[in-house]
């Protein structure tokens, strides 16, 4: 292969934890370079052109003007070798340095991790996402939506990705009749609380564990069985996922699912929504995915099934089975493939 730098626009998400991130790719990519916010104007300044100039085209902050600047130096310094800008998260940071260096020589690409109909509503002007040499998906329901809504065919589906080395199976914390929700993003709290309503009044032994950021924890039924985690480590999350029976994760809507990947890398049985990309990920597995609007009896007999199953262990293995396939380094070797094949 030919020598090629790549520069990757970072943006984290606050509440994942430490080994969840998006971002956890970059440690197997060669000759790669962060974009990170360093100031370079006056912060009223970047406050002011925000403000004015850059409605509507994604989450585009101060922080995202001092990594536009950031990247327009860098490639002023690389402009006549071949390049590749990755924006790991291409619902924000997209503007100036795409406008200015889109040539033969430098690619742009972005991977979009929001559902079509968030997508629409978060960027109603897509001027420059249009700009874009190729977009990844992180789910396949994103696919025909972004070859039609950025006008390229250069588009791929590459799940996202989970550290199997630190979420990992260990069955011998495992207990029985414990529930465990993780999360807050797009889940569907209404579902949630009316399943679990419903199962402690047939069954006053189950547990259940919701870890969620503190602002919603108020989604969340109040009952002495429910316990509510904010703020936990994450060997503590680890430990949540090994010692539950069940990952009961109803959605709204979703590309790829941080919490289903962590799960399914842990070997925990999940009972999820058949919405969005999940079919996809589930593949191969053994969890049962309900049927969006379904009844609550519907979510709550699956539960029972895995609770009281004895196959409940074949559903785990075939869960840390599938995960296996989204490892890290995987998903990375096939990322670095598509930045070559968009030059």
């Amino acid at each position: 292969m030919r020598s090629l730098k790549i520069f990757t626009v970072l943006h984290t998400s606050p509440h994942h934890a430490h080994y969840s991130g998006y971002s956890k790719f970059l440690s197997y990519i060669k000759d790669m370079s962060l974009v990170l916010p360093k100031a370079k104007t006056p912060y009223n300044f970047a406050k002011y052109y925000v403000s004015n100039f850059c409605k509507n085209i994604g989450s585009y902050d101060t922080n995202s003007f001092y990594k536009d600047i950031e990247l327009i130096l860098k490639l002023f310094k690389v402009n006549k070798n071949s390049s590749v800008v990755h924006y790991l998260n291409g619902e924000r940071d997209i503007k100036l340095a795409i406008n200015l260096f889109q040539n033969k020589k430098t690619k742009f690409i972005a991977t979009f991790h929001k559902p079509p109909e968030v997508l629409k509503k978060q960027i109603t002007n897509t001027k420059y996402v249009k700009k874009l040499d190729g977009a990844i998906a992180v789910g396949e329901n994103q696919v025909s939506f972004l070859k039609n809504w950025l006008g390229i065919n250069n588009v791929v589906y590459i799940p996202h990705g989970v550290d199997i080395d630190f979420f990992k199976p260990n069955f011998e914390l495992r207990t029985i009749k414990k529930i465990l929700l993780v999360g807050q993003h797009m889940r569907d709290f209404d579902t949630f609380n009316s399943v679990i309503a419903t199962l402690l009044e047939q069954d006053i032994t189950i547990e259940v564990n919701v870890v969620l950021h503190e602002a919603y924890q108020k989604k969340v039924i109040a009952h002495k069985n429910v316990n509510i985690h904010s703020g936990i480590s994450d060997e503590e999350l680890r430990a949540f996922y090994q010692n539950s029976n069940v990952l009961f994760i109803p959605l709204t809507d979703v590309t790829a699912c941080n919490s289903v990947l962590e799960a399914m890398a842990c070997g925990l049985p999940i009972v999820s929504t058949d919405v969005g990309g999940n079919s996809d990920y589930f593949k191969n597995t053994k969890n049962i995915l309900v049927e969006k609007n379904s009844v609550v009896e519907k979510y709550s007999e699956a539960i029972h099934q895995i609770m009281n199953d004895d196959l409940s262990l074949d559903i785990s293995n075939s869960s840390r089975k599938k995960a296996l396939e989204y490892a890290w380094h995987i998903i990375a070797r096939r990322i670095n493939d598509f930045y070559y094949s968009c030059l």
